[in-house]
């Protein structure tokens, strides 16, 4: 971890000089704050080059934002009038020699007490992908004892779910693919391990349990990858369903939010593995199709997850699939959509995909499922909702016809109409993942541009300003198999994945377990975290 701490100009006190002066008196305390970032010279957020000053400010219930000056070459990092209160958060930018913001960080959100509290604050160059913070951080104890930048154990096929205290819980996974296509049943030993991810120090936490799986110490009690994590709605559980490989015992269980626990919960009434699921507000979770874990067929079942028990409608699908993408709408109305997936899935050379969306609503009468059909058959695609010609639809991008033809169409789904319809833009890539930021674009990263081994991760994001434009921006590492999320500061983790399969079928991690992308302000709308 490289670090920076810098002395607060005058304009900090003197704003609240100002304050007391019209009669506002309130007890204040300090900020050591810590500016942690990356020893890539490239990708050095604060280069002096291009920083002439860090802008920070200081925002809060009950607080007019206070804005100070800090000098980026000078000593000392104290911030030192704070006013007292809960959810304070410090927002740091660094200024560019023309008035731009260079590259900016956030802090968690915080109790400001009367003494003085220490602040990690990840900083990264707006627009860019970061690799982990790195350097002098291990001779830094606080740091050391409270964060580091390896997973417990490198992983693909994990699930990533964002907690609503702004961690982001990542579980399960592979140790490398199966044999042959990237996507064949699991052959690799897959893991029980969990790690716990905070954004605002743009690192993992260790102040959750050591993982030791012999004795079952915050550990899954299966292990399990190519499965599905839901946090609930009371934000109070995260359900896990499926995985591989198949666990008779432990097809499903509930990570405890509060506790840090793993426990047990009912059991689904059709356990399946590679199931789309998504939480359908109001209703539950909906875990959709799948592979049965017993006969190997492939199911058309629906099963919600609500008030701690499973309900199950049989052959409800359009068709009976395994690997679709389930995303959650809000408008028009409540719904799941589930977009493509594997139609059959036995040998490799006989896997056929999915041109099949399924649209999941329920009202007064009970289950509604609407199906429609894709211009592209497709699977190890990607699926968001976006807001586009007023309204909401999904954009759906590249994936897989069969296990040797890509697919490279965009094309765009609105579920209030049911229309489908091209888009002219083009994703040759799968196993990729698509994330919508905060400003509406949506940012593509990673997936393989070719089918037979040798494979090799694309080294590039793409951020489509659909229908506008699109725009490469390079990784620190190329990566499929890799989980995206966007985190509460609104920055995008990526984690895991492999960078290459080689002919042998071995795999090659990702040189650095995790990056992040880092949006240029007026791509993130984050004020503030939960």
């Amino acid at each position: 971890m490289c670090t920076e701490n810098r002395q607060p100009w005058p304009f900090f006190l003197a704003a609240i000089l100002v304050l007391l002066a019209a009669g506002c008196t309130f007890e204040v305390g300090s900020v050591d704050l810590h500016l942690v970032y990356t020893s890539d010279t490239s990708r050095y957020p604060l280069d002096s080059s291009r920083v002439r000053f860090l802008r920070v400010t200081v925002t809060g219930p009950g607080m007019e934002p206070i804005t100070s000056e800090l000098r980026p070459a000078a000593s000392g990092g104290s911030l030192p009038a704070v006013p007292v209160g809960l959810d304070r958060q410090v927002r740091v930018e660094a200024i560019g020699n023309v008035g731009e913001v260079v590259s900016w960080g956030m802090s968690e959100p915080f109790s400001a007490s009367s003494g003085t509290t220490s602040l990690f604050v990840f900083m990264g160059i707006a627009g860019q992908f970061s690799p982990p913070p790195a350097g002098l951080g291990l001779t830094d104890p606080e740091w050391s004892a409270r964060f580091r930048t390896s997973m417990t154990h490198r992983r693909i096929f994990h699930s990533a779910t964002r907690l609503d205290n702004g961690q982001v819980l990542i579980s399960g996974g592979a140790s490398g693919p199966g044999p042959g296509d990237f996507s064949a049943p699991l052959a690799a030993p897959a893991l029980r391990s969990l790690d716990m991810f905070w954004p605002y120090a743009g690192a993992l936490l260790n102040s959750t349990p050591s993982a030791d799986c012999e004795h079952g110490l915050w550990c899954l009690h299966a292990a399990r990858a190519w499965h599905d994590a839901v946090l609930l709605e009371d934000g109070r559980f995260v359900l896990l369903t499926g995985g591989e490989p198949p666990d008779q015992e432990w097809p499903q269980e509930v990570y405890q939010v509060n506790d840090n626990a793993l426990g047990w919960t009912s059991p689904m009434q059709r356990p399946c593995h590679r199931t789309a699921a998504a939480l359908l507000p109001g209703v539950g979770v909906v875990v959709a199709g799948g592979i049965d874990n017993v006969s190997g067929e492939l199911s058309a079942d629906l099963e919600v997850y609500s008030g701690g028990s499973f309900s199950r409608w049989p052959n409800v699908l359009g068709q009976a699939r395994a690997g679709a993408v389930a995303l959650s709408l809000d408008k028009p109305q409540p719904a799941v959509v589930l977009v493509g997936g594997w139609s059959s899935f036995g040998p490799a050379d006989g896997w056929q995909a999915s041109d099949t969306i399924d649209v999941v609503s329920f009202d007064d009468s009970g289950i509604q499922v609407t199906s429609k059909h894709l211009a592209h058959p497709r699977a190890d695609h990607s699926a968001v909702a976006i807001h586009f010609d007023g309204r909401i639809q999904v954009l759906i991008c590249g994936g897989r016809s069969s296990p040797q033809t890509i697919e490279p169409s965009c094309e765009l789904f609105v579920p209030d109409s049911g229309t489908i319809s091209p888009t002219g833009v083009e994703v040759p890539r799968w196993r990729h993942t698509a994330t919508v930021l905060a400003d509406g674009r949506v940012l593509v990263v990673g997936g393989f541009t070719n089918t037979g081994l040798p494979l090799a991760a694309s080294p590039k994001a793409l951020l489509l300003d659909f229908p506008r434009g699109r725009l490469e921006v390079p990784l620190v590492n190329p990566r499929s198999g890799h989980s995206a999320t966007l985190m509460d500061n609104g920055m995008v983790l990526l984690l895991g994945g492999v960078s290459e399969v080689a002919a042998d079928g071995s795999a090659r991690f990702a040189d650095n377990d995790y990056e992040i992308f880092v949006p240029r302000p007026g791509d993130d709308s984050s004020t503030g975290g939960n």
